[in-house]
């Protein structure tokens, strides 16, 4: 894998996790959850 490859696959995997950490929000702990993945996605 080339860093053009990496670069795509993690531009499609926050395309991903964004829309999931928006379905998951309204409990403390969907707030942690969704503050890590967003944190390891950027």
């Amino acid at each position: 894998m080339n860093a053009i490859e990496l670069q795509k696959r993690l531009k499609e995997f926050v395309y991903r996790i964004i829309p999931l950490c928006e379905t998951i929000q309204g409990k403390q702990n969907s707030k942690i959850i969704e503050d890590q993945l967003l944190l390891y996605a950027f």
